[in-house]
């Protein structure tokens, strides 16, 4: 006899009680997911008080009206934001921008001149004819054309005045670019908006540049996952009322006759600079000054960089990788010898050298991600030479990285970011990061628990209507939250588009039976 579909209802059961169980413990976060600057956003809210009393979809238009007026003002590619408009204008005089626009702009002059010109947003001359804008090249671009790139680019051709807000060209043909930094001013934004609105408790992700609240009403703090060039995560830190932005090297870039070329320029030669690190991670209670930041010492690279952070009292980690595996140097709280990073920050913001320098850390990790401390030894007073070359426009690799890309889809994919929320465990206890990593037998029992609720998915899928449920993997696409790694990558065949963030909300979207809910703010992107 061919059982009924009914008859099968009740070995399926516990499946669905998995299923259920998995889900409950996070139900007293709230998360909210869209698109803006060409990548996703993602914001996670531990309430004050019950979750169910907030209306997410009041909130959800809050975040994205608010995103789509720094898109408004800031994305290069609306050809009418305040930024576009101020490119094509060939006056030298004032032009009238809004408030925070200056406020970017001062803060990008101020980061441009604590580098030594290493973070330059005027390079985008040099960006477009390099291929880093909407058009690949298929050739190098001759001397003399870098020769007429240059003559364009220069931080001393623009002026900024906050009262009243307004730019000033001292060169008619200047091209502003924001993009390495606009991205972490909008979690700034975010983060102000979730406070004023009585959620401080909170975690913004925008693109990969994140930006945590106070801590959880457990006193936990909030985890955020750093990325190794190699794949899988390098690190996990934790932190409160602090952001984290990562500069990636090793996913942008284009190659011609075999030989890559790196997305950061340097203003002085006018080419991308060569062999900078893969990776560099920043932490400051401001997103804007962290993105703005972990490019500069993109551009800087390890050695000079880490001279310039500790000048700084910034707190950054570098990534190389060295023979298939990573080096780690970091300053400040990076250099903690806690794996989490926890250590706090402290006088990150100035731009005078500290009597107190912190430490600085070299690990190395192998392919699968394990880190080897190499030598913890305290910073080296600098020599006279790095100071000069420092505050000189003409040391090497003192360039803004290219980041045009922030506001073009095509160029910065949602999944290039380094740096995410981790999952919470079940008890909601954020765990350090070698507790995390220690057990062996974990990964396997996790696999093994999330197959069974894949299974679970599908067979309710299949009872109901005889299809999967709505989304991918059983449903699992569809299932909201921070963890680093999708749930569909343990699935015994995941799909492609699981490991993809814009296609993860598409699927969302789809599940939710109302494809318009989360309309992208915009074409655009910031890097």
């Amino acid at each position: 006899m061919i059982p009924s579909r009914f008859s099968q209802i009740p070995a399926i059961l516990p499946a669905a009680l998995l299923l259920l169980t998995a889900s409950a413990a996070a139900d007293d976060l709230v998360r909210l997911q869209g698109a803006t600057m060409g990548t996703y956003y993602s914001v996670v809210i531990e309430p004050v008080d019950d979750a169910s009393q907030i209306d997410r979809r009041i909130l959800r238009q809050q975040i994205d009206d608010r995103l789509r007026e720094i898109n408004r003002r800031m994305s290069t590619w609306d050809p009418d934001s305040e930024i576009s408009r101020f490119n094509k204008s060939q006056s030298t005089d004032w032009f009238s921008v809004s408030d925070e626009f200056a406020v970017v702009v001062v803060e990008a002059r101020r980061i441009h001149a604590a580098s030594g010109g290493a973070f330059d947003p005027t390079v985008s001359p040099l960006i477009d004819l390099w291929g880093f804008g909407d058009v690949r090249p298929k050739a190098l671009p001759e001397q003399s054309e870098i020769d007429s790139a240059l003559a364009q680019v220069g931080m001393q051709h623009l002026e900024v005045r906050t009262d009243p807000p307004a730019l000033r060209k001292h060169q008619p043909e200047l091209q502003l670019n924001l993009s390495a930094i606009a991205k972490g001013y909008g979690v700034d934004a975010i983060a102000e908006l979730l406070t004023q609105s009585g959620y401080p408790a909170f975690i913004v992700d925008i693109g990969g540049e994140n930006r945590a609240g106070q801590a959880k009403r457990s006193g936990a703090a909030w985890r955020i996952g750093v990325e190794s060039p190699l794949g899988g995560l390098h690190r996990v830190v934790e932190v409160i009322s602090e952001s984290v932005a990562t500069s990636g090297d090793y996913r942008n870039f284009f190659e011609i006759n075999g030989v890559k070329y790196s997305h950061a320029i340097d203003p002085t030669t006018g080419r991308p600079v060569r062999n900078p690190p893969a990776s560099v991670s920043v932490r400051h209670p401001s997103c804007m000054t962290a993105d703005g930041w972990a490019t500069a010492l993109m551009v800087l690279g390890t050695e000079r960089g880490i001279t310039v952070a500790r000048k700084h009292q910034i707190n950054v980690m570098f990534q190389d990788v060295i023979d298939g595996r990573i080096r780690e140097t970091s300053a400040g709280s990076f250099a903690s010898k806690d794996p989490s990073g926890t250590a706090s920050a402290e006088n990150t913001d100035t731009d005078e050298p500290s009597s107190e320098q912190p430490n600085a850390t070299q690990t190395t990790a192998n392919d699968s991600g394990a880190v080897e401390q190499v030598a913890n030894k305290p910073a080296q007073a600098e020599s006279a030479a790095d100071k000069t070359a420092i505050g000189s426009r003409n040391v090497t690799d003192a360039a803004a990285e290219s980041a045009v890309g922030e506001f073009n889809p095509a160029d910065r994919a949602p999944e290039a970011s380094a740096t995410r929320p981790t999952v919470e465990d079940s008890s909601g206890e954020n765990h350090r990061a070698d507790d995390a990593a220690a057990p062996v037998w974990f990964p396997f029992a996790a696999a093994g628990v999330l197959f069974l609720i894949a299974v679970a998915g599908m067979a309710i899928g299949t009872i109901l209507q005889n299809r999967q449920l709505k989304g991918s993997c059983g449903g699992l696409a569809s299932m909201p939250g921070t963890d680093v790694r999708s749930p569909c990558e343990f699935c015994t065949k995941p799909i492609e588009q699981c490991s993809n963030p814009e296609n993860r909300l598409r699927l969302q979207q789809a599940a939710s039976g109302n494809p318009d809910e989360q309309e992208p703010l915009t074409t655009d992107s910031v890097d």
